[in-house]
């Protein structure tokens, strides 16, 4: 009966490690996010869960060295969730893929929670989380951006920081 038991839990726990690791592989991937539309904006993320306003121009592309300010979206799987958010502490931080190099880019408090209104429609009733930001990264290549929300993590967006002309 007791080998039994420790077998049982044994296979829960491994259970839960195989699916936190694909997870977790999933989050560190190196390969740039996509883009998406959300209302009016184009965003980079992983669509319906984490992302901010960002389309690839020379306007608002990642330069090292160059700050720019950036609006975080995050979306809660229902409206509850999305609320829940609200209150806890938020911190983005970077990695680069070539380095290894581990930036702190900011850390705030989930605030503003509310339904987005384009010229006074509302888009898909969708509760979501805002949050600016002002971000820059020091060198070019590939950098992964975790979000965490409390001190879970809530999502990941890679960009590719460019070189200078």
């Amino acid at each position: 009966m007791h080998r039994l038991m420790i077998i049982i839990l044994l296979a829960v726990f491994m259970t839960g490690c195989a699916s936190n690791n694909q997870y977790y592989a999933e989050e560190n991937s190196w390969k740039v996010s996509p883009l998406f539309v959300s209302g009016p904006y184009t965003m980079i993320g992983k669509e319906g869960r984490v992302g901010f306003i960002y389309n690839d121009t020379e306007v608002n592309r990642f330069y090292p060295g160059k700050q720019q300010k950036y609006i975080w979206h995050f979306w809660g799987s229902d409206p509850q969730e999305s609320q829940a958010l609200q209150g806890k502490e938020l911190k983005i931080t970077a990695v680069s893929k070539a380095t290894g190099q581990r930036l702190e880019l900011m850390k705030t408090k989930v605030q503003r929670t509310g339904t987005y209104y384009a010229q006074s429609e509302i888009w898909d009733n969708e509760p979501i989380v805002r949050v600016p930001s002002l971000m820059s990264l020091p060198t070019p290549g590939l950098w992964r951006l975790d979000a965490f929300i409390g001190e879970q993590l809530f999502g990941s967006v890679v960009v590719r920081v460019h070189e200078r002309a």
